[in-house]
């Protein structure tokens, strides 16, 4: 009943667009999330409302924090958050609310993802490339910089060269900034070609949220966050009919398991001269982007929607190969 009738997070329809002058610059960028309301964001109606015929309210709406422009400068931007219009007044049947780092982890998906499009097109490494454009935020390039050391990340362009194997070896990287603090973390993956698996093997995050007090429990918080974060990235995805919600149990809806959590590595970035400021969500947003990106520098296609499952992967290898056909 629980799987059932718990609050979702709902679903996010982002759309990326950019504008590159001859020299290779980006002059524009235009970011487009559309969403549904929150219909239990204060939390009524509650469940019997509903079975009596009471309407939600869709009240609250995940704002419009990310999108690249708290990271990253442009000649010209525009970045868009808006209730998809044709669900209202009655937003959804399912009920939904905020989920961990609300409208984040989706947000962070497109940009971040884009970003590494916009790099891989100019044949410039993802971190280089996105030191450009962070220039003017030095909190951002100094994340940037301490998570490549802490990475060992080695400067080239992706994809990485093809593997002879079944098995392709990726890393990803994606920075982001939520509730004014900087959080930039890289990804190591493993891709099994013939089934799509992934395997996470290793997140590194560099995270600065000013004022540091208690370095141990931060750390805690962050841990916490990857594993979620590679959790939705990989394979949590809940499933609808006209009849309800299809996965029911926690064989139907699957979490991360303990064999498969990633090795993690965190480097904290204090700042005394600034407040404590965001330590418990910032840094599950830039997780399931960095995955995304490591697993096209494993194997060349570009993921669209998440989860990454298997199915979803092995389409996409088969896509790409068909194409390069």
């Amino acid at each position: 009943d629980e799987h059932g009738w718990e609050p979702k997070g709902p679903a996010q329809l982002l759309t990326v667009r950019a504008a590159v002058d001859a020299s290779g610059k980006v002059t524009a960028w235009d970011f487009l999330d559309r969403s549904f309301p929150w219909t239990e964001a204060n939390g009524i109606p509650l469940v019997t409302s509903r079975q009596v015929g009471l309407k939600a309210q869709g009240q609250g709406f995940p704002n419009g924090i990310g999108g690249g422009g708290d990271t990253y400068t442009f000649d010209n931007q525009r970045i868009v958050a808006s209730a998809i219009p044709w669900v209202q007044p009655d937003p959804t049947p399912l009920r939904t609310s905020p989920l961990r780092a609300p409208g984040d982890l989706a947000r962070m998906f497109a940009s971040e993802c884009f970003m590494d499009e916009l790099a891989v097109a100019q044949g410039v490494d993802g971190v280089q490339f996105r030191m450009r454009y962070a220039a003017p935020n030095k909190r951002a390039t100094d994340a940037l910089t301490a998570v490549a050391k802490l990475a060992n990340w080695q400067e080239r362009p992706a994809p990485a060269p093809a593997s002879s194997g079944n098995i392709a070896m990726g890393r990803g990287v994606a920075v982001s900034a939520r509730s004014n603090s900087v959080v930039a973390v890289t990804a190591e993956v493993e891709v099994d070609k013939s089934t799509g698996e992934v395997t996470v093997r290793k997140v590194a995050v560099a995270h600065d949220c000013g004022l540091i007090i208690n370095p141990d429990g931060l750390k805690n918080q962050i841990e916490g966050n990857v594993i979620q974060g590679t959790s939705r990235a990989l394979m949590e995805e809940v499933l609808y009919d006209s009849s309800g919600i299809k996965n029911l149990d926690w064989s139907s809806y699957p979490i991360l398991r303990y064999e498969k959590i990633p090795q993690i590595e965190i480097t904290l970035i204090d700042r005394p001269e600034m407040p404590a400021l965001g330590g418990g969500e910032p840094s599950i947003g830039p997780v399931p982007a960095a995955i995304a990106n490591a697993i096209f520098d494993a194997t060349g296609p570009r993921l669209r929607e998440a989860p990454f499952t298997p199915q979803r992967v092995l389409q996409a290898i088969r896509a790409t190969s068909t194409q390069r056909a």
